[in-house]
């Protein structure tokens, strides 16, 4: 019986990181989309640093279909979705850590190899730190309310 309940919980887990990974894509990549109206560290106003994007969300599906599985795969390789009774916060915390520096160089090299040349550093970056810091928030708040549950 526990074991079945433990199952579950891990397969709600991994659909709830699958689905916050998609919310963050799609809102770094209207970010991305619209970066430039608010980006204001130009130095030569002739110049644009930030270009406008040129790509659309159908280019970045691809991306999309990478990132999801990348994220997922390497929390489970850390250990994220194992029972989480006799966890600390700290541990929590360094499992993401460790998952986000894991995920970052798999999802770089993903995009050096597969020359995804339309994905771009802004975009790159945004997503790793939203991605990053609402997972982050998401397990805390998961690991809280199931010790209160178990209180």
């Amino acid at each position: 019986m526990l074991k079945e309940k433990e199952t579950v919980v891990r397969r709600a887990m991994i659909l709830l990181d699958g689905f916050v990974v998609v919310c963050i894509f799609v809102i770094t990549f209207i970010l991305r989309r619209h970066f430039h109206l608010f980006y204001r560290l130009d130095l030569i106003p002739s110049v644009r640093v930030v270009q406008e994007m040129k790509a659309s969300m159908k280019d970045y599906a691809l991306v999309l279909i990478l990132i999801v599985p990348i994220w997922c795969f390497v929390l489970y390789l850390n250990g994220m979705y194992r029972s989480m009774r006799t966890r600390s916060t700290l541990e929590i915390i360094w499992i993401v850590l460790k998952s986000v520096i894991f995920t970052t160089i798999t999802f770089g090299t993903a995009v050096f190899l597969l020359k995804l040349e339309f994905v771009s550093r802004v975009f790159f970056g945004l997503f790793i730190v939203l991605s990053s810091s609402v997972i982050l928030a998401e397990k805390i708040a998961l690991f809280s309310i199931m010790r209160y549950v178990r209180k």
